[in-house]
């Protein structure tokens, strides 16, 4: 929890006052940084505001990703609306971890930090939607599955034991580690809008492959807040340098025993795992 505060404090905290002496030069550069900062606490904050909203209203039923197996009309607004659920669930969570680097965006008169750190989130979301995609894809390859095997249908909890296995297993995995590290800030973002959205998809295809595993997880659980939260804050202690790697092998195990738990007493499950996503 301390991770994401620290992380939040980056985005909300206002200028800094130094002495009076040179105190316009300093007010100026501070405004610079504080402008990026706004503009990731403004998407955030939308962000859950959209999403606690349609938790509230019942909307969120239509952001489930069962809704577009169940839909009987208009497959690709069903579709639609699922990865505009699934991209502000991503900037929900991700964004907090996400706060550090951005937070180093420059803004010369000439580029306004606004327009590179709009572009570089707009990057970030383009692999992220791709995930989502595949995601859906393969949910409806599953539910095909399991409306063509009887035996399948049978026994939905062993679908479950299945993604929450592989999903602990690849938190496991070195790679993720490697894959997490990467994701850490190294140098300031471009200056040019197109250069920071090139640099927003590759650090967004650095995160899903880091965090891949928590999101699979986050996918087949159908997005509740609570869970949401939960990984949130999983998310950004991994990310931290003390006890980032001990999170990892945590969370992972924890995954693996989940898995364990699906296929053996599915009734301890949450119902959304236990039913297979």
């Amino acid at each position: 929890m301390r991770a994401v505060a620290g992380s939040l404090a980056l985005v909300t905290s206002p200028p800094r006052r130094r002495s009076w002496l040179g105190a316009g030069v300093a007010t100026q550069r501070q405004g610079s940084r504080d402008s990026p900062r706004r503009l990731v606490a403004l998407v955030w904050v939308a962000a859950w505001a959209l999403l606690v909203s349609a938790e509230i209203t019942g909307v969120s039923a239509h952001l489930h990703h069962d809704a577009v197996a169940r839909a009987s009309g208009d497959q690709w607004t069903a579709t639609g609306l699922f990865l505009g659920g699934w991209v502000a669930m991503v900037a929900a969570m991700m964004l907090p971890a996400t706060v550090p680097l951005v937070d180093r965006a420059p803004a010369p008169p000439s580029v306004p930090g606004r327009r590179v750190v709009g572009a570089f989130l707009g990057g970030f979301a383009l692999p992220w939607t791709g995930a989502g995609a595949v995601l859906l894809s393969f949910d409806m390859s599953v539910h095909r599955a399991m409306d063509t095997v009887p035996a399948l249908a049978a026994r939905p909890w062993l679908v479950a034991a299945a993604l929450l296995g592989v999903a602990g297993m690849a938190q496991l995995a070195p790679s993720t580690r490697r894959h997490l590290a990467a994701t850490a800030p190294s140098r300031a973002l471009a200056q040019k809008p197109q250069k920071a959205f090139v640099e927003g998809a590759n650090h967004g295809v650095r995160c899903v492959r880091a965090d891949g595993p928590l999101m699979l997880v986050m996918f087949a659980a159908g997005a509740g807040l609570a869970l949401m939260a939960a990984l949130t804050v999983v998310m950004a202690i991994e990310r931290s340098s003390r006890v980032g790697r001990h999170a990892v092998a945590a969370a992972g195990a924890l995954l693996v025993c989940a898995a364990l738990i699906a296929a053996l007493h599915p009734g301890w499950l949450p119902g959304a795992l236990a039913g297979g996503g």
